[in-house]
């Protein structure tokens, strides 16, 4: 009824005004024992609400701490690594069935645990949605790969394009574009051999199948596109 009742538009100074509301809401004493521990049960619900794009009405159940306790863990599995240095790249080729050659690499990013085991990214997924983490992680790959790509170079072999994968958050940065180029240029490396695929993590353990790229993005593509090198929708 709240949420109903919102939806009737306001009229101020001759002006109609259009509200909304996300509810989260905890019920004693199926989800909690006490006032404290219920608005904690309310609050993980509305932020399960925003979470899933804001308006709308969301009971607690118990799957939602699980999933704020997952997350919690991934981005703390992010800073430790990033600390460590523990992230790694590695190459996966792509090959014309034709030809039978290799026609580019795919820079795909891993890391090892304690137990040097290497592990996906899919353990830290939502650093993905982390602004300054997923930044920090996306410049630790890219030194790797131009790294790589002049060491490559230096031994006289074949260079193919590789693709580096850069998720949504890092475009909220005005300038990624020419951070991106300015390091690329500190290698030397013609701007045809890299390119560039867009991947987005859904609930912090699923790759997005798809993704469309927001209209503010559109300047950063632009400047990629004038420079030769190409983005993928992944």
């Amino acid at each position: 009824q709240i949420l109903q009742q919102l939806e009737i538009p306001i009229t101020f100074s001759g002006n109609y005004i259009n509200g909304g509301m996300s509810i989260g809401c905890g019920l004693y004493p199926d989800d909690a024992n006490d006032l404290s521990e219920l608005l904690k049960c309310a609050d993980t619900a509305l932020n399960d609400v925003k979470a899933q794009g804001r308006g709308g009405m969301r009971m607690f159940d118990q799957d939602m701490f699980n999933a704020v306790r997952e997350q919690s863990e991934q981005l703390n599995c992010a800073h430790q690594i990033i600390r460590n240095v523990a992230i790694e790249a590695f190459f996966q080729p792509k090959v014309c069935l034709d030809s039978e050659r290799i026609i580019c690499y795919e820079a795909l990013l891993r890391w090892r645990d304690d137990q040097n085991n290497i592990q996906s990214p899919a353990r830290i997924a939502a650093a993905f949605n982390d602004y300054e983490l997923s930044s920090r992680i996306g410049e630790i790959m890219q030194h790797q790969v131009f790294k790589q790509i002049t060491e490559w170079w230096a031994k006289g072999l074949h260079i193919v394009p590789i693709s580096i994968n850069a998720a949504p958050v890092e475009f909220m940065r005005d300038n990624f574009a020419e951070i991106f180029l300015k390091r690329l240029k500190s290698y030397r490396i013609p701007s045809k051999f890299v390119e560039i695929e867009v991947t987005e993590y859904q609930n912090y353990t699923e790759l997005y199948s798809w993704f469309t790229i927001p209209a503010a993005f559109a300047s950063i593509f632009f400047i990629f596109l004038s420079r030769g090198i190409f983005h993928k929708l992944f």
